[in-house]
């Protein structure tokens, strides 16, 4: 019985000290706290002295820094009575596992003037009786990414739009709670897209104008926003049919694909775009053989998001290295680029046919004055907008000796994934038509399914499978084809050295060899370091292959990633003077529809400046009025450059001058206890309370076996 009463004061004397011992390391843990008074040292905070908690012991007036903040550990931080105003000149970008806190001032925790970018795991959080999260004025633009945003207490606030003009949140999961709490406002007109905005106890949305919803959650429902019918697909309308395109051999890790374009959409006209995270399910560990297979392809979403994007069933072609394949065409302003998958060395003969038609009748693009064919890519001029078109490429002679598959596209309309599949990157392949389309004509075919020309200009198809067929699958009699004289290829069509796919029963291909118009034989070229890797974010080119790019097109070389193009000066790029097995990479890593970050490196040095080049990317917004009021501001510097609207294709273009991170911008408090102290109190706690109970139990079947001994 002694030992009872010893165990139990034992528990309670460790009890005590584990209690004692929690309250010195919170206050430790404070100690250790980041304190931040200014924008500078908030800044640095976020992104060089990775810590749990940063305090806010100022009100922060935000400024332009070079580098977007990436926090590499979750890090809360404690805003208090103080908050983040965002200038009409500046970005505020963080990017990680972040959560602020604060709600007791009287201002709000951010107030945004500027711009201010948040994504997946950025968390706001405002407590306290009439407090507010995010306050947008005027020119002010926020781009949520899937943020969440909350605001507690009686009359509390989430998010609020003042006066300005018409905007558009998306992406943005905003919740209130509390007496009279509302999780959205607006005095300004607002559509929302794919957005969950909810409050338990007060009103979801306030509007004194117009709010229409697309695509939203929104509870409890509003007679102050209207919910408008729409239409949620992928982008690219083919990639169901079409799916993935890798060479024989490739390893399961190599199949590798991002993201999803979805297009939402609504009868008004107004679209959206949304570059959905996906997993891939399904995969074997390595492909050694040629064949179709299928695979998961799984959109990854928040919990809470309104539409539910389901799994799909995609095909995979593993392709035969022995046919050249079309991998992509790209619309360029007034011409359509056609990339093949690699350069052809050793064809006797090309030739690029398209049809107009569905197939009926085919045609050399060399009839169009302008068109050029070259080793590893094609560029057609003169077609008429608005319409699809089919592209088949002939070779005859050569390792490659075949005919392509046939890739779809459609001239005028916005398709930012193109018409191909490199790698599993930014351009899936086109689906091949549902149709049995006759090859381009034969020698035996009738001279009026080739409008304006004769007997002898008919053009006729490589054999590559059964004799005497006129579709796709075989062609007629031995060929007798024209081609163009073959150079080295444009910038307007990037090559691209991954590997793609036809869903044709020919033969298929991951590298087509073709000629030159140069005298250079061709041992002198296998001895030249002519080498191309592309990714879904970069392209990586020896000094050589520069220099083809350069002569190929003397004034500019395009390099384009996910609908984003970036044109460089030729003369720039001949100044560079690189030897002929120097690395020169072309980095464009798209951020948002708004953002983006463009590297050019040198041997592995940034290039840091630049002669004036251009880029164009997707135009993110439903007005095209929008464009007078926009900049492409490059974070760094805070260097602007007035927005180009292209109407025909629906993007934005701009002049730039560095490399750095570049955004579309419209001109136009009581520090809380820390989160982490009351984890560590509550695990405390419990486990104290555990011993306890623990100890308890003991002391039980002590005195019970005490009592039988006496018995």
């Amino acid at each position: 019985m002694k030992s009872a009463k010893t165990l139990f004061f034992t528990v309670l004397i460790l009890f005590s000290l584990t209690f004692l011992y929690a309250c010195p390391a919170s206050a430790a843990e404070i100690t250790e706290s980041t304190y931040c008074s200014n924008a500078r040292e908030l800044y640095e905070a976020l992104l060089y002295h990775p810590t749990d908690t940063i305090i806010l012991t100022d009100h922060i007036t935000w400024e332009n820094f070079p580098d977007v903040m990436e926090v590499s550990t979750p890090t809360a931080v404690y805003m208090g009575n103080y908050g983040i105003q965002i200038p009409y000149d500046c970005s505020f970008y963080v990017k990680g596992p972040v959560e602020f806190y604060g709600g007791a001032g009287t201002q709000p925790m951010f107030l945004v003037n500027g711009y201010l970018n948040t994504t997946e795991q950025t968390q706001i959080t405002a407590s306290g009786e009439s407090c507010s999260a995010i306050q947008i004025m005027d020119q002010g633009v926020w781009d949520s990414n899937l943020a969440s945003v909350t605001a507690c207490g009686r009359n509390a606030v989430a998010v609020s739009y003042e006066d300005g003009p018409d905007s558009v949140l998306a992406l943005a999961h905003i919740s209130a709670q509390g007496q009279g709490a509302l999780a959205l406002s607006t005095k300004r007109p607002l559509r929302a897209v794919l957005s969950s905005i909810t409050s338990e106890s007060g009103t979801a949305v306030s509007a004194l104008s117009s709010v229409s919803l697309l695509g939203c959650q929104v509870y409890p429902e509003s007679p102050d926003a209207v919910a408008l019918d729409f239409d949620f697909r992928l982008y690219d309308r083919h990639f169901e049919t079409t799916g993935y395109c890798y060479p024989t051999g490739v390893y399961s890790d190599q199949i590798i694909r991002d993201s999803l374009h979805y297009l939402i959409t609504s009868d008004d006209g107004f679209d959206y775009a949304y570059d959905c995270p996906v997993s891939i399910e399904g995969l074997q560990d390595s492909y050694p053989t040629a064949g179709d297979f299928t695979i998961t392809v799984v959109p990854l979403i928040p919990d809470w998001f309104p539409v539910y994007p389901a799994p799909m069933q995609i095909p995979l072609h593993i392709i035969a290295p022995d046919q050249p394949f079309l991998s992509a065409a790209y619309q360029l302003m007034d011409s359509v680029g056609i990339q093949f998958f690699s350069e052809i060395t050793d064809a006797r003969k090309m030739t690029l046919f398209y049809s107009d038609n569905n197939g009926k009748t085919w045609r050399d693009i060399m009839e169009l004055p302008g068109s050029s064919i070259h080793s590893l890519s094609a560029q057609v001029v003169g077609l008429s907008e608005d319409k699809e078109y089919l592209f088949c490429l002939l070779v005859e002679g050569g390792s490659k000796e075949g005919r392509s598959n046939v890739l779809k596209f459609s001239f005028g309309k916005v398709d930012i994934d193109g018409g191909g599949d490199d790698d599993g990157g930014d351009r899936n392949e086109q689906e091949l038509p549902s149709f049995n389309q006759p090859p381009p004509v034969t020698d035996t075919q009738e001279a009026e399914d080739m409008p304006g020309t004769t007997d002898e200009e008919q053009q006729t198809v490589p054999d590559s499978t059964t004799p005497g067929s006129t579709t796709p699958d075989g062609s007629g009699t031995d060929p007798h084809i024209t081609r163009p004289t073959l150079q080295t290829p444009p910038s307007s069509a990037q090559p691209d050295t991954s590997v793609t796919a036809s869903t044709d029963t020919d033969k298929t291909g991951t590298t087509a060899p073709s000629e030159k118009t140069s005298e250079t034989s061709p041992r002198d070229k296998e001895q030249t370091p002519v080498m191309e890797q592309v990714t879904d974010t970069s392209t990586t080119i020896t000094g050589a292959r520069l220099r083809m790019l350069v002569e190929a097109n003397p004034d500019s070389v395009l390099f384009e990633k996910k609908g984003i193009t970036v044109e460089i000066p030729s003369a720039y790029l001949s100044a560079l003077d690189l030897a002929d097995h120097a690395l020169f990479e072309v980095s464009i890593q798209k951020t948002n529809d708004y953002s983006f970050t463009l590297s050019i490196r040198i041997d592995g040095s940034e290039a840091g400046t630049l002669s004036e080049s251009t880029v164009t990317m997707p135009f993110p917004f439903p007005d095209k009025d929008e464009a007078k009021q926009l900049s492409l501001i490059h974070v760094g510097t805070g260097s602007k450059s007035q927005i180009q609207y292209l109407a025909r294709q629906n993007r934005a273009s701009a002049k730039i001058y560095a490399t750095g991170t570049y955004t579309l911008q419209q001109e136009d408090g009581q520090i809380l206890e820390p989160l982490s102290r009351k984890k560590a109190a509550y695990i405390i706690l419990y486990l104290a309370a555990g011993i306890l109970s623990f100890s308890a139990v003991i002391i039980v079947i002590l005195k019970r076996r005490a009592h039988h001994e006496k018995r």
